[in-house]
């Protein structure tokens, strides 16, 4: 991985991304999509309510992020939520597919597979950090112990 990204998705930095993607996510899906939903498909209370869970999601980590609470049990935490908010995304275009538009597949399909991709980094570093003994709080964004 590339210096600069290796510092992005670094220990401390991973849940202010987290939170920060999360934020995005329930803007886009909670207040942009619901505003185009003829080209989208999906009724307008299902969009609001997966934005309304991400807004949940972007406080979890940014909370943890802002107060330097973070651990690998929170990484793995968010990690499991972010998972099981893909499942739950994946179900919902299911159930709508007669409705769903490819614009909302296009778009559903990219979150999703950004949030697996940030989810699997939590969890390698939290089971890294678990082995290791070490606290994302005492981590520099370059994974080397501050103490």
């Amino acid at each position: 991985m590339k210096p600069r990204l290796q510092r992005l998705f670094g220990t401390t930095s991973l849940l202010l991304v987290d939170g920060i993607g999360a934020l995005l996510s329930a803007f886009g899906v909670g207040v942009v999509l619901p505003a185009f939903q003829p080209w989208i498909g999906l009724p307008v209370f299902v969009l609001r309510m997966l934005g309304g869970v991400a807004l949940g999601f972007a406080a979890f980590s940014l909370g943890r992020h802002l107060t330097g609470t973070g651990s690998p049990a929170s990484l793995r935490h968010i990690a499991y939520v972010n998972l099981t908010y893909t499942v739950v995304t994946a179900a919902i275009l299911l159930i709508y597919a007669s409705a769903v538009t490819p614009l909302a597949v296009a778009y559903f399909l990219g979150e999703m597979a950004i949030i697996v991709a940030l989810s699997s980094h939590e969890l390698r570093l939290a089971r890294r950090l678990s082995t290791e003994g070490k606290d994302v709080r005492k981590l520099s964004p370059g994974g080397r112990s501050t103490s």
